[in-house]
């Protein structure tokens, strides 16, 4: 019988800077948790899995962390530790929707991998076969295998030369409507090697990986990901 854990994690707190934002101070209070337990054979290891997500917030400072158990397509358990809203001090639950951070590089990957084997996109097709406006023209000669196992060159956040770019990221998080918009980001770096050529792990690439596969299907990055990842699970 299947058991996975799988964790969905709030923006670090963190007094020192790490290249993501400002951060804000988590209250003084007991923190908050709680748990569901929809299945009772479970009843034990849901409280052995409460305590580890009791304790791993407060060793890495999350201000929340919410994790759910599902067996065989059925949830079985739920568990949150920490705050919703550290203004409010309003508790995380079961229903509080966090921040996934690099873990969409792997929904992303997923959604890739459903397009490649229906034919819609290659691997080693060029930027320029799904797009011919891309901001970078340095960027038309990349392949979705070279951004989604990060060997395109592509700067990451320590290594941004885009001055707006570093300007955005320093200020805080920023929402944008498509991904599209937030390739600004980065758009006036040039690449930090020749492509194919090295390894540099990088947001940067699946943005621009999912900016291409919008663009493949002439729909928003997040109705593809409903079409190919979301709809069907």
């Amino acid at each position: 019988m299947a058991f996975v854990l799988i964790a969905f994690c709030g923006c670090v707190h963190n007094p020192i800077w790490n290249g993501y934002g400002p951060w804000q101070s988590l209250p003084s209070d007991k923190t908050p948790f709680s748990q569901t337990v929809d299945d009772d054979r479970f009843a034990d290891e849901g409280q052995q899995a409460l305590e580890t997500l009791k304790s791993h917030r407060e060793t890495h400072g999350f201000p929340a962390i919410t994790a759910a158990v599902a067996i065989d397509g059925a949830i079985v358990w739920t568990g949150a530790a920490g705050w919703a809203d550290l203004d409010t001090k309003a508790p995380a639950t079961r229903d509080t929707v966090l921040r996934i951070g690099s873990t969409s590089k792997a929904v992303t990957a997923t959604a890739l991998a459903r397009l490649v084997d229906s034919g819609e996109m290659s691997l080693d097709a060029p930027l320029s076969d799904y797009s011919n406006e891309w901001p970078n023209k340095a960027w038309n000669d990349l392949t979705p295998r070279q951004l989604a196992s990060h060997t395109a060159g592509i700067p990451g956040y320590e290594n941004n030369g885009d001055r707006f770019g570093q300007v955005i990221t320093l200020s805080g998080c920023r929402h944008y409507e498509s991904v599209a918009e937030s390739l600004a980001i980065f758009d006036g770096s040039d690449l930090i090697y020749e492509p194919g050529t090295a390894f540099a792990y990088s947001s940067f690439d699946v943005n621009l990986l999912g900016a291409a596969m919008a663009s493949s299907q002439a729909q928003p990055f997040l109705s593809v990901l409903d079409r190919l990842v979301f709809d069907p699970l």
